[in-house]
């Protein structure tokens, strides 16, 4: 399947292969490799759903792209909002400290 996706890719079906990374293993390593043979067709689709993806997907479009050997996208978006997630927690985490325990 990845090397008939690799010669004609079709841009619908990044949508659907996207939302196979949160599957089973062998479905998830599948679309991997999929995306992958997609090649640069697929960057910019891939790059917009990093940012809202679940963590697991996300891990799925990076290896997707390192397995392309792409390297030409801004990961700015993706790192800051990575960033922001851990400054939410922290603070959260920083008043649930303060807080006085029930008596």
């Amino acid at each position: 399947a990845a090397l008939a996706f690799e010669r004609a890719p079709v841009l619908r079906a990044i949508h659907r292969l996207v939302i196979l990374l949160d599957d089973q293993e062998a479905a998830r390593r599948a679309a991997i490799e999929a995306l992958a043979a997609a090649g640069a067709s697929a960057q910019p689709l891939l790059t917009g759903a990093l940012i809202s993806a679940s963590p697991r997907v996300q891990r799925g479009i990076l290896e997707a792209l390192r397995r392309a050997g792409l390297r030409g996208f801004d990961p700015l978006p993706f790192v800051g909002r990575q960033a922001l997630a851990i400054y939410d927690r922290l603070a959260a985490l920083s008043v649930l400290e303060r807080q006085e325990p029930d008596r």
